[in-house]
């Protein structure tokens, strides 16, 4: 199946949009829905809440972007994928197999690079066809 430059430049924009929408999206306007269950499990209040989250979003999120940045230039997409694979699936089954809880802070960080590698695969796949020409 082929298609033409415009068909391929919309699945390419359509997946940005899906890969930004879950990263982001889903942290950004998911996370108010748990905010009333934080302030009862924990005892905060709602301004403390809403306050770390905004801190976590300014703070630690450039710092990790460019980090995340720096490793996908630096180890390519391949090792990124693996890394994903790894951290995410195993952190997964070590914790089914009776390893602590706090594993579970891994988990995150493998599906981030797992889709990061995802996006990674489909840039360079519409790159390349880009490049050669094809439709």
């Amino acid at each position: 199946m082929t298609m033409n430059a415009k068909t391929a430049q919309a699945h390419v924009a359509v997946t940005a949009f899906l890969a930004l929408f879950a990263i982001v999206g889903v942290a950004q306007y998911g996370l108010p829905f748990f905010y009333d269950h934080m302030i009862r499990e924990f005892g905060w209040t709602r301004q403390q809440v809403t306050s770390g989250n905004a801190y976590s979003k300014l703070l630690i999120g450039p710092l990790f972007g460019f980090l995340a940045g720096w490793i996908v230039d630096r180890f390519g997409p391949k090792r990124l994928m693996l890394a994903g694979i790894v951290f995410f699936s195993g952190s997964i089954y070590l914790m089914t197999a009776g390893a602590p809880r706090w594993l579970g802070m891994v988990a995150p960080v493998g599906g981030v690079s797992f889709m990061a590698a995802w996006a990674l695969l489909a840039w360079h796949a519409y790159s390349v066809r880009q490049d050669s020409g094809g439709t």
